[in-house]
This record gives structure tokens, sequence and C-alpha cells, in this order.
């Protein structure tokens, strides 16, 4: 959702403050210490109004993250509650493809493979890899003419891609926060995903020919799942575990253009107490 979606709404912006944050994965530290004084600032200058957190995507995680770091009587004092919209939880199996093969942002003009080299050195990539919690070892999620992939074996994958350091980076990103748990001290939970679209369950490569070279050196069919075009359905939906958690589905609606998506702006509103609906 823009803040200029929301500016539209009548009154909206004389009874609310909006305020946004940027996060970095690799400035951890200073990124939790701003959105701390960003929200201490929110509540005060919403005349001691305690503050709704709406984070999205990875966003999730980093929320997740920063509650983890606060006490209970910070949380009861500064937080009202949180949305969490488009929340991969468990990770996604999209990123393994990425990390494998590369993804062309959707321009059809460019091989996935020439956007591999940079993608590899993003941490963020494998901080997304799918937990083997949702995903057991018994699951393929790569599929080569010579060796299968599942959770259990992103050292052997990183060795057959011939990128181990990607390894190193997926045992310093993983553990940074557990996604599956239930942040505590929180008044309000709210998770919204969207769901039956195409999603990456599988990736399948074939053997090298004519026309292209083998695993990862080519771009692979994708086996459809359910999900939200990005994330898989069992990671978006994990929060609905989560005792007391209110929890929306909103078929259709892609992992992105949720947030402009009417049916996700309603909800928030209401959730807000705005009593405004856009239609």
């Amino acid at each position: 959702m823009t803040l200029e979606r929301l500016q539209v709404f009548v009154n909206f912006s004389k009874k609310y403050t909006l305020v946004f944050s940027s996060y970095s994965l690799d400035e951890n530290a200073q990124f939790f210490e701003n959105l701390r004084v960003l929200i201490e600032e929110t509540y005060e200058n919403a005349k001691q109004r305690r503050v709704v957190l709406h984070p999205h995507s990875m966003g999730c995680l980093y929320a997740l993250a920063f509650l983890k770091q606060r006490t209970i009587s910070w949380k009861r004092k500064y937080i009202k509650s949180v949305i969490f919209s488009s929340c991969p939880f468990g990770g996604s199996v999209k990123s393994l493809k990425v990390e494998a093969s590369g993804d062309n942002f959707g321009v059809f003009l460019r091989s996935p493979l020439s956007f591999r080299y940079v993608q590899r050195s993003m941490p963020s990539l494998t901080f997304m890899f799918p937990d083997a919690r949702l995903w057991p070892a018994s699951e393929p999620l790569i599929i080569t003419p010579t060796k299968n992939y599942s959770t259990a074996d992103y050292k052997s994958f990183f060795n057959d891609i011939n990128y181990t350091v990607g390894y190193s980076m997926w045992k310093d990103t993983h553990s940074l926060v557990d996604g599956l748990e239930m942040p505590s001290g929180i008044d309000e939970i709210h998770c919204i995903h969207g769901s039956n679209l195409s999603t990456t369950d599988k990736i399948v490569y074939s053997p090298p020919n004519l026309f292209h070279n083998g695993f990862p050196d080519q771009v692979p069919l994708l086996v459809p799942g359910n999900g939200d075009g990005t994330v898989s359905i069992r990671s978006l939906e994990y929060c609905k575990y989560w005792p007391g958690t209110k929890y929306y589905v909103l078929p259709g609606a892609e992992h992105v253009h949720i947030m402009s998506d009417i049916r996700h702006i309603n909800i928030v509103l209401k959730i807000l107490g705005a009593n405004i609906t856009h239609g």
C-alpha cells in the first residue's frame, strides 16, 4: 500500500500518522535502532497512540527479528498490532531457482543466467531459502537427471553449482530470525496473503543437449503449486497456526500487487479503525 493511496481517504491523514521504513540485511543493527526511534517518535507525535506495524514480504521477517529484541514492556507500551502481508514465514522455493540459474525480473529478452552472478552476491537470497520444518528432507525441491536436492542438501547443492561461498552465506543468514515463532507481547496480530496463483513448487532440470547446457546452466522447468506467485501457500499461511491471529486470504492477490489490492486496503483500514472503505 502506498502512502499516497491512503492519504486520498477523507480525513485519514489527519487522524493517523503514516511513516515508512526501509531495511538492509547488511545493516541490521542500525536498521533496528532506527526503527525503534521511528516507532517511539511516531508514538509521541500521535499523542501517545500506539503504533501499528505493517511489514510486507521479507520486511515481515525483519519485523519478527526486531520484535524478538524488544522487551515485553516496550512492546506493550508502543505496539498496538502487527499486520503481516505476504510474509514468507518459511522461505520461498523461488530463491533456490534464482541461486541456481538466476532470474531475469521479467525482462524476457535477457537470459536469467545473465543476472545470476549479481543475484548470488545478495545475502538476502540465502536468507529466503525454504525452511526444513515446512519442506522435509523427503521432498525434493530441485530435480536433475543425476541428483535431487531437498532442504537437507544445501551444502551439496552449493558444491554442485560451484558456489561454495553461498553455503557460508546460508549458514550466516538462515538463523537470523525464526520465521515460524509467534511474536510475544503483541495484542493483535493480523496476517494477509494471496492465493491460487501459479507459484514455483519444484525446479526440474533436463539433460544437456544441442540447445542448452546441463544443471545449473539452463533455464529450468518450474513445476507450479499454490501460492501468491512468489511464495508457496505453506509458507504464507503458517501464521494461521499462531493462537489468536486474525487470518485473511485474498484469492488471486499477487505477492507485490497485493499492497494496492482494494480488498487488502479495506482490511487494513478496518484494522486501523478508519471506518472508511474504498471501492
